[in-house]
């Protein structure tokens, strides 16, 4: 099961300093939308100078103009770029046939699909590679996200990846759905000592 940490901070200079020491317990680095909208695609740049060995993930959200965006994030060194589920099938499939051609890949984010089941069979034939699935931990009462999981996993064989306030108190019940990736943001990069949280997290899910 892969880790993947999520810098989602707004100072570029920050989020790097907490990569140089945690970085080696990630399999995938995510440049989180706050830090992307902060620093724009110097923080990508930054990230694959300073990690040229390491996967680099742009949780960029792409919605609209995939054909614009798209190319930007590769030419700066993302190999993986979050295109939303509420885009039109026309968007998402040309992010897909843009990100291919560059060795790059898409990860369908289903934040705003309003059926995640039909996304989830659309993603397949769309040539998504990855999905990301989200725990509803704004919600005021934590509800049980099993039943969605299933509805989700259910209608694709593409490889998921779970994330949304996961932390020490709420791992277990994550690794239980099996994903096959969990991106864990601030419960390693806020915490006091971002080291041990991700040792911790990268021991865990390499049991």
């Amino acid at each position: 099961m892969k880790l993947q940490i999520s810098y989602d901070l707004p100072s570029l200079q920050q989020a790097l300093e907490i990569a140089k020491i945690t970085a080696s317990y990630a399999d995938i680095l995510e440049i989180g939308t706050s830090l992307l909208f902060a620093n724009g695609i110097e923080s990508i740049k930054a990230f694959c100078n300073q990690f040229p060995d390491k996967p680099i993930m742009v949780d960029a959200k792409v919605i609209i103009h995939s054909h614009i965006t798209i190319p930007l994030f590769i030419s700066a060194g993302a190999q993986y770029i979050s295109v939303l589920a509420g885009a039109t099938n026309a968007s998402i499939k040309h992010a897909t046939t843009l990100a291919h051609a560059s060795g790059a890949k898409i990860v369908l984010d289903l934040l705003d699909s309003v059926s995640p089941g039909q996304s989830a069979v659309d993603a397949k034939i769309l040539e998504v590679d990855t999905i990301l699935f989200h725990r509803n931990y704004e919600a005021k009462s934590k509800e049980d996200v099993s039943e969605l999981w299933q509805e989700v996993r259910e209608n694709t064989s593409l490889p998921i990846f779970i994330e949304g306030g996961i932390d020490r108190s709420n791992i277990d019940s994550v690794l239980n759905l099996k994903p096959q990736g969990v991106i864990i943001g601030y419960g390693i990069i806020k915490a006091d000592n971002p080291v041990t949280e991700a040792a911790y997290f990268k021991e865990l899910l390499n049991r």
